[in-house]
């Protein structure tokens, strides 16, 4: 029990009576400090039907139990048999806790697994929130709203204050849950050589977006480039399956153009005749390749740019792809190597060549063909009609008046003749 009265000092003996305490509350820590050094003390609280006894004081401070709230708390210096007495005794209420009503606290969870943009609503600046496990508490907001949090649990309170002389409310618990994540973002590369985009999962459904036009791709490792890519800007997603992933962060990926070959930089030269080998292509570079029209190897240019020992025909020629230089190869031109003279057949047997159809020639005409550099022209040479041929006939290539002035001539001719001979019996 405590002591209720005042012991004299007993000089006679030697004793004297300890000092009052003096301890004082701390709302924010939640403990009670003052305490003196080397004293033994006793705190109790009188809880409902019973004492509570503190335990005592370390570093000169007791920390304040749940039992001690809103209760009667008792604080003496206790007795030193044969030195002294105890002290007079310190009494005081420790209040109750502030309350916090959890309504008015509301939860955003993450948007999406890994966004870390979980939001809790409602927690100002007279509050405090920590994640459950962390020891620290951080101050609420103005506007009370906490932004950028973690998926987890956190705890909430209302804050203690000195000042105010209040201590925390018990926290509550809410908890931001994880969002569904994102399927990986691609990261498909260009293969400039094979036209292709490579690098997809073939487990994995791609959306492919050009001027707003959708392409679904899955199922393949790569993909063709279609001929309206080229020279534009797409945007790659791998989407979700809107349960365990959703459509992933998309990749912008640009599509070079191809080159364009000036046709006037490349010269094509006639080989000597029929079955030589002495043609040549000019201006076709080491960055180039060529081909005879309607084989499928393609050969490469020199650094001089000169390809010779040609026989004549129809090549093509294009800029090379190179992954390295990051190019796709160009549209291909047309070039003609053919011949300084050479005799084109005609008559009902004859092909048209490709593209342009060769106007059929009589049988009695013979065609010469000159072929220049990328062309052919054509020199024709009628054949002289035969001596033979009637007058009729060739009258009929002038105009039909003198024809029928000539008919008159030789009517009026005979019917002079007939005149004299008329004449000339009756004489």
């Amino acid at each position: 029990m405590f002591a209720s009265e005042i012991i004299e000092v007993d000089l006679a003996n030697g004793l004297i009576q300890k000092i009052k305490p003096e301890i004082k509350i701390d709302y924010e820590r939640e403990l009670l400090y003052g305490y003196l050094l080397n004293e033994q003390y006793k705190t109790a609280s009188y809880v409902i039907d019973h004492w509570v006894y503190a335990p005592q004081p370390k570093n000169l401070e007791v920390p304040i139990t749940e039992e001690m709230f809103d209760t009667w708390t008792y604080i003496n210096i206790e007795e030193q048999i044969g030195i002294s007495v105890a002290s007079d005794v310190q009494k005081f209420v420790i209040p109750k806790r502030q309350t916090l009503d959890g309504k008015t606290i509301s939860v955003d969870h993450e948007t999406y697994g890994g966004a870390k943009d979980g939001r809790l609503t409602g927690i100002f600046t007279t509050m405090e929130y920590r994640r459950t496990g962390s020891d620290k508490w951080l101050k609420g907001t103005t506007d009370g709203t906490i932004k950028n949090l973690s998926p987890g649990t956190y705890e909430i309170r209302q804050a203690g204050s000195n000042a105010e002389q209040k201590f925390a409310s018990l926290p509550i618990t809410r908890e931001i849950k994880a969002g569904v994540p994102k399927a990986k973002t691609p990261q498909l590369s260009l293969n400039y050589e094979g036209e292709t985009l490579d690098g997809l999962d073939v487990s994995a459904t791609y959306q492919l977006t050009l001027d707003g036009k959708e392409y679904l791709v899955k199922g393949i490792k790569s993909y063709a480039i279609p001929p309206e890519m080229f020279g534009k800007d797409i945007t790659i997603i791998q989407a979700g399956d809107g349960k365990d992933s959703l459509n992933s962060d998309p990749q912008k990926l640009m599509i070079k153009a191809r080159p364009v070959i000036d046709t006037k930089v490349i010269q094509a030269i006639n080989a000597s005749g029929q079955k030589k080998q002495d043609g040549q292509l000019k201006g076709i570079t080491a960055d180039m390749e060529y081909r005879i029209s309607g084989t499928s190897a393609w050969h490469q240019g020199t650094k001089e740019g000169v390809i010779s020992n040609l026989p004549a025909g129809t090549y093509e020629i294009r800029y090379s792809s190179s992954n390295e230089k990051q190019r796709f190869a160009s549209a291909s031109i047309e070039k003609i190597i053919g011949t300084s003279t050479e005799n084109v057949p005609t008559g009902p047997s004859e092909k048209p060549s490709a593209g342009k159809p060769v106007p059929k020639q009589p049988a009695n005409k013979t065609q010469n063909t000159k072929v220049q550099a990328g062309q052919i022209s054509k020199a024709v040479q009628i054949e002289k009609p035969s001596v033979k041929a009637r007058p009729k006939s060739l009258l009929k290539a002038g105009d039909e008046t003198s024809y029928n002035m000539i008919l008159v001539g030789i009517g009026l001719l005979a019917v002079l003749i007939l005149y004299w001979k008329k004449r000339y019996k009756k004489s």
